[in-house]
């Protein structure tokens, strides 16, 4: 397994190196590939959630067992209709979207048939966070 690190200053999210960075973690994602990222308690470990094949990579680096979900992160609320299942949310997951993402809060919502078993270990619920974006500075 081959690593490449992507140092990026949050700082200076518009600079060159920095877009420079991101495009390249991008490209790993298309392509299947595997990313560390900080989270707000820890790194984590990312790949594409609906592919099969990225996230089995999640769970060979990590020795993760098979009947362990992961986590879903979804950039904000648009994203959400492509891997949830239910069109229409309860006011109550509305109300704690609202109230509390962007931020580490964890929704259990049923999945579309986009996203892969492996994800959920079969289960019918997947885990969707909507975790903050550094904010640019002008």
């Amino acid at each position: 397994m081959n690593t490449l690190r992507l140092p990026i200053d949050p700082e200076k999210l518009d600079s060159e190196d920095a877009r420079a960075a991101i495009e390249t973690a991008a490209s790993i994602l298309r392509g299947g590939g595997v990313v560390a990222f900080p989270t707000e308690t820890v790194y984590g470990l990312g790949a594409n959630a609906l592919r099969t094949d990225a996230v089995a990579r999640i769970f060979e680096a990590k020795r993760r067992p098979s009947w362990d979900p992961v986590i879903v992160h979804i950039s904000d609320l648009s994203m959400l209709p492509s891997v949830a299942a239910s069109p229409r949310l309860s006011s109550c997951a509305q109300r704690l979207m609202q109230s509390f993402w962007p931020g580490p809060l964890t929704l259990l919502l049923p999945r579309s048939a986009s996203v892969p078993d492996i994800v959920t270990a079969g289960r019918p619920l997947v885990g969707f966070e909507c975790p903050p974006i550094p904010s640019r500075k002008p």
